[in-house]
């Protein structure tokens, strides 16, 4: 995360949490049985995990909300290495699928991502500099954690970045188009 176009260091001094801002920090995922059809009723007992997962997220909570301590938690989007994370998934959904995961499927799969707009994947970053990674926001693996805990392990990070205007910008967009309701009739919302 070196290219200033793209990322902005936050200084220090500065203290104060920002939306954009990338953080390497935990998140208790949960996990359990899996079920084509959800049981409304619970007339079954089911167990339920939890596993922590270190890895890189982006913070999607308005800065207006952060500055104005308008929210007592904090919404993150996780972060994956193009290369490294987010290939390791499309191959084990590949197997899964029943459908090759060889070396010339992910080219073809990594160019379509770099040029076509995906609905829950954004790349912020798609011609790193060398040595860099291209990161991948996954839109739809969201955690809500509580504020009093991220700021504080926010700045012990040795180093801090945050997402650059106008990709920050255009990070907002795509989320607000993929959960905004704006405009949209539905009566369960009246």
């Amino acid at each position: 995360m070196s290219d200033p176009a793209w990322y902005a260091p936050i200084t220090p001094a500065d203290a104060r949490l920002h939306q954009g801002e990338i953080l390497e920090c935990p998140a208790a995922i949960p996990f359990g049985p899996q079920s084509a059809e959800p049981n409304l009723f619970f007339d079954e007992t089911l167990e339920l995990g939890v596993r922590l997962e270190v890895g890189l997220r982006v913070v999607m909570t308005q800065d207006c909300d952060i500055e104005h301590n308008n929210t007592a938690t904090i919404l993150l989007c996780r972060c994956l290495d193009l290369d490294g994370s987010y290939r390791a998934a499309w191959a084990a959904a590949s197997l899964q699928e029943n459908k090759s995961d060889s070396a010339k499927r992910w080219q073809e799969h990594r160019a379509r991502l770099v040029t076509i707009d995906r609905k829950n994947l954004m790349l912020l970053d798609p011609f790193p500099p060398p040595g860099g990674a291209n990161l991948v926001v996954d839109l739809f693996e969201l955690c809500l954690l509580p504020r009093p805990w991220v700021e504080p392990f926010a700045q012990c990070q040795a180093a801090r970045w945050r997402l650059a205007h106008p990709y920050l910008a255009r990070l907002q967009e795509k989320f607000a188009h993929l959960y905004g309701r704006v405009g949209t009739p539905d009566a369960t919302l009246c």
